[in-house]
């Protein structure tokens, strides 16, 4: 139960995708823009975690965002 309670409340589908089963820490090492909220309703999930969305280019996230290595952890 609680992957499936953590995908309803990040309000992942599994047609979006299949395993949401672990976490990462990333660095950021430029200044960048973001935008933080409460994560809305999507079908049958309810929503409801707090989520952050880095607003850079898809090209440019490799010199911007790096993980940190050994952080991936997965969800209970």
């Amino acid at each position: 139960m609680g992957c499936f309670s953590k995908r309803n409340q990040l309000a992942v589908t599994a047609e979006m995708k299949p395993s949401v089963g672990y976490v990462i820490q990333v660095e950021v090492t430029k200044r960048i823009s973001a935008q933080a909220g409460i994560v809305g309703a999507q079908g049958a999930a309810q929503g409801g975690a707090n989520q952050l969305h880095f607003i850079v280019n898809a090209a440019d996230r490799s010199s911007v965002l790096k993980y940190v290595l050994g952080s991936g952890k997965a969800l209970p």
